[in-house]
């Protein structure tokens, strides 16, 4: 693939701006419970909201609509270059319904200096004043580990990182589904929690904030799966 030239994305016209802001619609087939609101309403700067888990294509879907339901604007979902931008009908579909931005993967064939180049142009964009959403375990395997592009986002881009926890949206549209299964959110209960920010100025070593970052995830996780089950 040609180079990318990062500054055009995500990219706005008339149709995508109409179709984005209206077209939050499965989610919604089930009930949507937003937790943490205040921790957005409250916040004073630009930040990157980090998801987690990450098994389904609903979840970035799901982020970005609830943030713009609490007044978010400029914002930037990073989405795989690789499954995202490749085939036009994915691009007009993905860009129809969120501002996305083509983020390489090296384990996806790119190349490392693409990879590091999208990253740095995204942390200049949210030190700028751009909200970033974006995903710390990097494909939708599920497997819980977090990635360390996360960790370079937040030291170079100098803001907070909003951990935010998702339950109920597990089995809505996992890898190799070629199509969301509806099923399973029709009458569902689909829970987001945004928790209080966490910045890398607290820690200056990587590995200490991911370690954090984890630790907010499967707490919070933990505790949304047993109020879903009424415990």
């Amino acid at each position: 693939m040609s180079e990318w030239k990062f500054g055009n994305y995500p990219a706005h016209n008339r149709a995508y701006d109409y179709s984005r802001e209206h077209l939050y619609v499965l989610p919604r087939l089930g009930k949507v419970e937003v937790l943490g609101k205040e921790v957005i309403t409250n916040i004073d700067q630009s930040f990157i909201a980090a998801f987690y888990p990450h098994r389904s294509h609903l979840d970035s879907y799901t982020t970005y609509h609830e943030l713009l339901n609490l007044g978010v604007t400029n914002i930037i979902v990073a989405a795989a270059a690789d499954h995202w931008f490749e085939k036009l009908h994915m691009k007009v579909l993905g860009n129809s319904i969120m501002p996305m931005f083509p983020q390489p993967r090296p384990e996806k064939g790119a190349s490392a200096y693409s990879a590091g180049k999208a990253l740095l142009h995204l942390a200049k964009r949210v030190r700028e004043g751009a909200n970033l959403i974006w995903a710390p375990e990097g494909t939708r395997d599920g497997n819980g580990k977090l990635n360390m592009g996360i960790a370079a986002l937040a030291q170079k881009s100098e803001r907070p990182v909003v951990p935010v926890v998702l339950h109920g949206l597990e089995d809505s549209w996992p890898k190799g589904q070629p199509l969301p299964n509806i099923k399973t959110i029709i009458g569902k209960t689909i829970t987001i929690c945004f928790c209080p920010p966490i910045s890398w100025s607290q820690y200056a070593n990587d590995q200490l904030f991911l370690d954090r970052l984890k630790q907010t995830y499967v707490k919070t996780y933990d505790e949304l799966i047993k109020n879903y089950q009424g415990f």
